[in-house]
């Protein structure tokens, strides 16, 4: 029995809702690999800007992950327990399973796991490129605390300087002045 998009029904219209939401996860995943990839060009070029704004971006896409997760879930036990699972099924894996044994549904097994498989490359992906930036930011703070050591342990006191009311600078005298004394 073919069915079109506007007559599903059952177990059928939940497995559509669940590869469309596979999908926008997919894509948001692509927009996590793109955005952390971003990150770390702006941090090999010193660019602060931009690593400030695609930071947002990752914060937003996290967010839709979470709530395509969610969505996700919601469609998992409802076919779930459509198919006649006692418990919610712990992966695409059973349900697929449980479709091609229905008639009709082979189809719509195969999509279910293709669009699977895809979600799970696009989250190696994804992976990688977090752990690749998270690995530059963590290198990236441990050089900046070793130059701030390296900084501090000098003995050097700074040259006293005065600012004049145009700012230019000029050499003070060694002895502390009157704000030194109170403050």
């Amino acid at each position: 029995m073919s069915h079109t998009a506007s007559n599903k029904q059952g177990p059928a219209k939940i497995v559509d809702a669940l590869v469309d939401t596979l999908r926008k996860e997919e894509q948001a995943l692509q927009e996590l690999t793109e955005a952390a990839a971003a990150q770390l060009e702006a941090l090999r070029e010193h660019n602060t800007d931009g690593m400030e704004a695609k930071q947002e971006a990752t914060h937003a896409t996290v967010g839709t992950l979470e709530q395509l997760r969610s969505s996700r879930e919601r469609h998992m036990r409802l076919l779930g327990r459509l198919l006649g699972f006692e418990e919610t099924p712990s992966g695409v894996a059973p349900v697929v399973e449980a479709l091609r044994e229905r008639p009709g549904m082979e189809e719509a097994a195969r999509t279910l796991l293709n669009v699977r498989t895809s979600v799970r490359e696009q989250a190696q992906q994804a992976k990688k490129q977090c752990e690749d930036l998270d690995f530059a930011l963590r290198y990236a703070l441990s050089l900046g605390q070793e130059m701030m050591q390296a900084i501090s342990a000098l003995n050097v006191p700074a040259p006293p300087k005065v600012y004049t009311a145009r700012g230019d600078a000029s050499k003070g005298t060694s002895t502390r002045s009157i704000v030194d004394r109170v403050g």
